[in-house]
């Protein structure tokens, strides 16, 4: 059921990737995604610490604790969902950014986001393709300054976001050349 992942769930999974890592683990053969509504068993012994994808959304529940145990535990993490996790903060962003690989990541929905959080992913997260950030209230026009550091982005959410202005939005576009797509609906 969604929303049915907690800290200790996430932190098992962290626990679990870290005893993969030190057993020299291989691939997952589902590709590596694991969704938060997903059952708890690991058929087939595939090592968590080799996840590329990670859908945490709509698990309120999960807190920075885990978000730092498993961007410590998965560092194979390309894909990283926390949309509306609405006990995600700063602290979590800060954590993510030792995931140099990281290459899509959806904080959508996280009213305690600010500025600083965004300026700790764009500052440690330089493989990021694609960046989603709607419905984060705590952003304003700082936030897209220290986008314009993603010189890989291609994609960008910031509808919703009522502290980001359209100067603040023009100014990350221009400094994004690679961007490709710009979601700014539900302003």
């Amino acid at each position: 059921a969604p929303g049915g992942v907690t800290d200790a769930g996430a932190l098992a999974l962290a626990a679990a990737a870290g005893r993969d890592r030190g057993a020299g683990g291989g691939a997952r053969r589902d590709g590596g995604v694991l969704r938060g509504g997903e059952g708890g068993g690991r058929e087939g012994g595939a090592p968590v610490s080799m996840l590329r994808a990670l859908d945490l959304s709509f698990c309120p529940a999960v807190t920075d604790l885990a978000v730092a145990a498993l961007a410590g535990g998965c560092p194979s993490i390309s894909s990283l969902s926390l949309g509306c996790c609405v006990q995600v903060t700063d602290a979590s962003a800060a954590a993510l950014a030792g995931l140099l690989g990281l290459q899509e990541l959806d904080l959508s929905g996280l009213p305690a986001l600010t500025d600083r959080g965004v300026a700790a992913v764009a500052r440690g997260c330089p493989a990021l393709s694609r960046l989603n950030l709607w419905g984060c209230t705590g952003l304003t026009d700082d936030s897209c300054e220290e986008l314009g550091r993603l010189k890989r982005l291609q994609g960008l959410g910031l509808g919703g976001c009522p502290g980001i202005t359209p100067c603040g939005v023009l100014g990350a576009v221009c400094a994004l050349r690679e961007l490709a797509s710009l979601a700014l609906e539900g302003g």
